[in-house]
């Protein structure tokens, strides 16, 4: 099942938002310059949104202790992150990111 999400147009290029879906739950999506990505939006580690944490590149940090992962894989990068999260398949289409289990 593939669902529309929200609009590209709507995040800043660089930058991670979290989006509440009814069957996906809270999502974060991520623009980066090798596209979109979408996963857990809570973080394994902590009780905190990665939708509010600092995106470089294809890593995303969480805000409150600073574990990183991968935006692509879901993988944790840095310590104290060690589960990785879960992600979901991202298209775009006319400007809406779709959303889908992988």
């Amino acid at each position: 099942m593939s669902e529309r999400l929200c609009r590209l147009s709507e995040i800043d290029p660089g930058s991670a938002v979290a989006v509440d879906h009814p069957h996906f739950g809270r999502l974060a999506i991520y623009h980066t310059e090798e596209g979109v990505f979408a996963t857990q939006d809570l973080c394994t580690h902590g009780n905190a949104s990665l939708g509010d944490g600092w995106l470089e590149g294809t890593e995303i940090e969480c805000p409150l202790h600073a574990g990183r992962f991968c935006v692509k894989s879901g993988r944790p990068t840095e310590a104290p992150a060690e589960k990785p999260l879960k992600i979901f398949k991202v298209e775009v289409e006319n400007d809406w990111i779709v959303v889908s289990q992988v």
